[in-house]
């Protein structure tokens, strides 16, 4: 999980091209991915880590399959939302931004940022990517809601909004005023 948890926060890809998981604990001319190069290299590094890395991969190599590390990511996902959500909801009022853009496929996708103010500091705080179903006003706003709501965050105390490519976010009507 700590190999997991610092590939993330380091925003490194966590697989390779080739994922053999019979000779991880071998050296290898293949990209293994960087996953499993750092539990390989810490097992050069901790013979007792290597021993029991050895052992599960031989019982349970499906520990380390992709399934299993997206369900790790999730679970930290999740703590680190719940950590920024109560930060939020603690400073009370916050800011928050939107940029959008076309991600690699073609869809059109948004990012979601929040600003506030926690003992004593601005933080800057990313909260997601979502896929935007259109780039109406009306499809933004219910993208925006619906990320506030799952944060547990209340649309009352925003205290400033910006959009960056998200144009249509402004304009002379108010109706979809957060």
């Amino acid at each position: 999980m700590e190999t997991l948890a610092c590939l993330a926060k380091q925003n490194i890809a966590i697989r390779g091209h080739k994922g053999d998981l019979k000779t991880i604990c071998e050296t290898s001319n293949s990209n293994r991915g960087n996953f499993l190069e750092l539990l390989h290299l810490r097992g050069k590094d901790l013979p007792w880590f290597k021993e029991k890395f050895e052992e599960l991969n031989n019982r349970h190599r499906m520990w380390l399959s992709p399934e299993i590390q997206n369900g790790i990511l999730d679970l930290i996902e999740s703590n680190v939302t719940k950590i920024i959500s109560d930060e939020v909801i603690e400073s009370r009022m916050y800011s928050i931004i939107g940029y959008e853009t076309l991600d690699i496929s073609l869809d059109e996708q948004c990012s979601l940022y929040l600003h506030c103010a926690s003992k004593g500091m601005i933080k800057e705080k990313f909260i997601g990517f979502y896929l935007a179903k259109s780039t109406t006003a009306k499809a933004l706003f219910e993208l925006v809601t619906e990320a506030l709501k799952d944060l547990n965050l209340d649309p009352s105390y925003i205290v400033g909004q910006g959009y960056d490519g998200a144009s249509n976010m402004k304009g002379k009507r108010e109706d979809y005023k957060l």
